[in-house]
């Protein structure tokens, strides 16, 4: 046996992208607690795995074997959280002027929704919060501008709506990418 499978190096890493290439023969995976890991065959969802130890290269079946079918497995691990993402943001009040913002969201990642995590995984190998952020960012920030754009200047009594756009616009464009 090589030993145990690290995937997380520090506390920005909320997720990592394994494929079977990356791992030696033998090699498994410890998962903490607040750890998920998915499992990927082919392409193919296969299962989630919440506790114990995963063995990143299971011998194959023997029809395998004996066929010679190559089977292409992945991994996502995934820290479940809490996480706190903070997210920068600006757009111009209806008189000119700049407005600018940021929210620090709290998220915590669960097992429905993780697969959607893959799309943005696979993109980066590891996700960190600041690949979050700036994958929300966009989103939130267009929202944002086209709501300040709405009042000519900062208006206090205003805040509790532009508050609860933003708090809207930003959970969808979190569950969007999983977390």
């Amino acid at each position: 046996m090589t030993g145990d499978f690290s995937w997380r190096a520090n506390n920005d890493v909320i997720a990592k992208y394994v494929e079977s290439k990356l791992v030696d023969k033998n090699e498994t995976a410890s998962l903490g607690g607040h750890e998920i890991c998915l499992y990927f065959e082919n392409d193919s969802y296969q299962h989630y795995i919440t506790e114990g130890t995963v063995d990143l290269k299971p011998r194959a079946s023997l029809l395998s074997w004996m066929f010679r079918r190559k089977i292409k497995r992945e991994w996502l691990f995934i820290h479940q959280g809490p996480h706190e993402v903070v997210v920068e943001f600006e757009g111009r009040w209806g008189n000119g002027e700049s407005a600018r913002g940021h929210v620090t969201l709290t998220t915590t990642i669960n097992e429905k929704n993780a697969g959607n995590l893959l799309g943005l995984a696979r993109d980066c190998a590891e996700v960190t919060r600041q690949i979050v952020s700036d994958a929300v960012s966009g989103e939130i920030g267009s929202r944002f501008g086209s709501m300040v754009g709405q009042y000519q200047s900062k208006d206090p009594a205003k805040d509790g709506e532009l508050s609860g756009g933003l708090r809207e616009v930003a959970d969808r464009g979190l569950r969007d990418h999983g977390i």
